[in-house]
């Protein structure tokens, strides 16, 4: 179960939707919760971080 939580969270933190939207999808209390739940890869954080100033 917390797998599918863990790959729900990620996928859509990748695909650029809100972390607190997120949250709210998850039913957590804190973001705290969530970001340990929508870890992102590193390149995914490169690209995101490259998509903004390109």
């Amino acid at each position: 179960f917390h797998t599918l939580r863990h790959t729900s969270c990620s996928r859509l933190a990748q695909a650029g939707v809100d972390i607190l939207a997120i949250a709210e999808h998850a039913g957590h209390r804190s973001l705290s919760m969530t970001r340990r739940y929508s870890h992102l890869c590193i390149k995914g954080r490169a690209n995101t971080i490259n998509s903004v100033f390109a």
